[in-house]
């Protein structure tokens, strides 16, 4: 089977990946749907855009195929169904699939996220823009990136990928959600030591490599709502900012109940994950942040490409600004 090529984006057009139908270890199929921003908001269009991490090592890419296919554009089904049935009516597979390869942390978000029944439309970097190292892959590259704010602030949430569960993660993620939902007294979360192991569990969860992301910031922060999910578990971010906040307020005292304290965060590493919060925070909700306070506060986290990232910077900045 030959691989995926991409076909050339025009100007203000963006990709859309609509996944098949699928459980367990099913192969990921999926068709490529090219739009544009003001189609996609005049439409209402709805679509998540994906936040995750994406590893480190290339040889993973290798590992993990599934099959493609374009779309017609969805302007070409809009005057028939003027909903996102025009991008469900898009999926099945056929003999015009091509091969791709994902990633890891990819491919695992892609096999959990989709729907047995549905499709689920998804706006993913990796697929959705032209990763090739070529010239036209890189100047589509440049231009996708300068759109990404509207490209995040036109997806009906944002889905964060954190990766597989495990028991450790699984009883973070009950916390927050306890939490979120007021189920306990937060009197009792941080003298009770029955509560020791939830916090530790939220120790490892905030040290996820997910939570050490520059881009992180501008993709929760321009989303219209996100929903974190870690395997088969989904909590919202709103719950999860109480969590982090509750911690970080009541961290000394928590240190009290847990008798091992060397599995909780640092003051430093508290600091990462909750100033990862109040920036967001401070963004979702208007207020003004500065180019130099955003270079300040977003010195602790990493990216892989800085010259990428001074575009969100920017459109961080200038967005606040409008406010």
């Amino acid at each position: 089977m030959n691989r995926y090529q991409y076909k050339p984006l025009g100007d203000g057009e963006i990709r859309l990946v609509s996944i098949a139908p699928g459980s367990g270890e099913d192969d990921v199929h999926c068709k490529l749907c090219t739009t544009s921003l003001g189609v996609i908001q005049k439409k209402e269009y709805m679509y998540a855009a994906l936040s995750y991490h994406r590893g480190t090592s290339d040889a993973e890419t290798e590992k993990n195929r599934i099959y493609i296919q374009d779309a017609m554009e969805i302007e070409d089904l809009s005057a028939q169904t003027n909903t996102i049935e025009a991008l469900n009516k898009l999926v099945p597979p056929t003999n015009q699939e091509k091969e791709f390869f994902v990633h890891d942390n990819l491919n695992h978000a892609l096999l959990q996220l989709r729907d047995p029944d549905n499709p689920v439309v998804l706006w993913v970097d990796a697929i959705c823009i032209d990763q090739r190292d070529l010239p036209d892959s890189k100047k589509e590259k440049g231009k996708q990136v300068q759109m990404m704010a509207g490209i995040y602030k036109s997806a009906h949430s944002a889905c964060i990928w954190l990766g597989l569960a495990n028991t450790q993660t699984d009883l973070a993620m009950d916390l927050v959600r306890s939490i979120g939902k007021c189920d306990i007294d937060p009197e009792a979360l941080v003298t009770d030591a029955s509560y020791a192991p939830s916090w530790e569990a939220l120790t490892y969860l905030m040290r996820l490599e997910w939570f050490r992301r520059r881009w992180t910031v501008h993709e929760v922060a321009f989303a219209q709502r996100a929903t974190m999910h870690c395997g088969a578990k989904c909590i919202d971010w709103s719950d999860f900012t109480a969590a982090a906040t509750l911690f970080s307020d009541e961290l000394d005292e928590i240190r009290v109940i847990c008798s091992d304290t060397a599995q909780l965060l640092s003051d430093d590493e508290a600091e990462t994950t909750v100033s990862l919060v109040r920036l967001i925070g401070d963004l979702s909700c208007g207020s003004s942040v500065g180019l130099e306070s955003l270079v300040s506060r977003l010195s602790r986290f990493h990216t892989d490409n800085p010259h990428d990232y001074i575009y969100s910077l920017m459109a961080l900045s200038n967005d606040t600004a409008r406010h």
